[in-house]
């Protein structure tokens, strides 16, 4: 939703007692700014932890968006996909060198116990993952479970695929071009960009739950992010090959909750914080004086078109 849009003087701030968020609505001559507000509310579900609490064994979600492990009635294996360790460490490295910036402290008070355990933790994760690369690990071969409860970064691991799904049909104009009321057709002939999109469009629109082969390399290979990005939104692939790169450790074995078999250590809202620390860095990084991510129009008539 639209800040400027929201009827401010009607609001119950205390049902938006999100930092971030409140710092936005303060801003009122800031412009228009969406709110990932389903990456908060998605978390919350502070009773999941209880010893009563029912297992959600109910596996839902949309066929192109749904989580390939709740998608899939058999184990996938966790392999390595390349540079994934490495990405990851990046990833720590941005997280932790941004802890102190103003943006990060009001998402994530110093105060904020969970704040502070999600980086301890996430370190952690990082270096038995690196020990897990032994092929004498126990957990080497590890794979998916298909018995998994429907748990929260099983919906995290939905808003990437929309996300990634509509970046990649998002149709970007030039900063001074003149605006195109209606995106132009297709290319008749052949061109490599509409055929990767199309590829992928194919994959995700025809997904069917339990065949994963067409969507997972667009979360294992970190160089198909960037194929299917119209050429202005380039500089958006290296946020989408980082929330890939998270999703690929293999959780269920470092998680806490219905799939715990006593090893478990890390909460289960663990990749939201980490999804809302990829997306504030974007907005730090567009904040700069000099960004090195552009500012990038986009057409609202259409998105990208597909041939018939």
């Amino acid at each position: 939703m639209s800040l400027q849009h929201l009827p401010v003087g009607g609001i119950d701030r205390n049902s938006l007692d999100r930092p971030c968020i409140s710092q936005l609505l303060e801003e009122a001559n800031s412009e228009p700014c969406v709110l990932l507000a389903d990456l908060d509310h998605a978390a919350l579900w502070k009773d999941l932890l209880d010893s009563d609490h029912p297992r959600r064994n109910e596996k839902t979600g949309t066929p192109s968006w749904i989580s390939h492990e709740l998608a899939s009635p058999t184990a996938v294996p966790h392999y390595f996909p390349g540079g994934v360790l490495k990405r990851l460490r990046d990833i720590l490295v941005r997280f932790q060198n941004n802890k102190d910036h103003c943006f990060f402290k009001a998402a994530f008070p110093s105060h904020d116990v969970q704040g502070v355990s999600f980086l301890a933790n996430f370190e952690k994760v990082l270096v038995m993952e690196k020990a897990r690369a032994d092929i004498d690990n126990k957990h080497y071969d590890a794979k998916t479970n298909p018995a998994t409860a429907h748990l929260p970064r099983h919906d995290c691991e939905s808003f990437y695929w929309i996300l990634l799904y509509h970046l990649a049909r998002a149709f970007a104009q030039a900063p001074n071009a003149k605006s195109v009321s209606i995106p132009p057709p297709p290319p008749v002939s052949k061109d490599t960009a509409q055929d990767q999109l199309e590829a992928f469009a194919t994959a995700m629109l025809d997904h069917r739950i339990g065949i994963e082969n067409g969507r997972v390399p667009y979360l294992l290979g970190f160089d198909f992010q960037a194929q299917v990005l119209d050429l202005p939104l380039q500089h958006c692939a290296p946020l989408l090959q980082a929330m890939a790169a998270y999703l690929c450790i293999p959780w269920h074995l470092y998680e806490k909750g219905p799939n715990d078999e006593g090893e478990g250590f890390v909460e289960l809202n663990h990749v939201h914080r980490a999804f809302r620390r990829l997306i504030l860095l974007e907005i730090i990084e567009i904040k700069k004086e000099h960004p090195t991510a552009p500012n990038v129009r986009f057409s609202t008539a259409g998105p990208r078109r597909l041939r018939p």
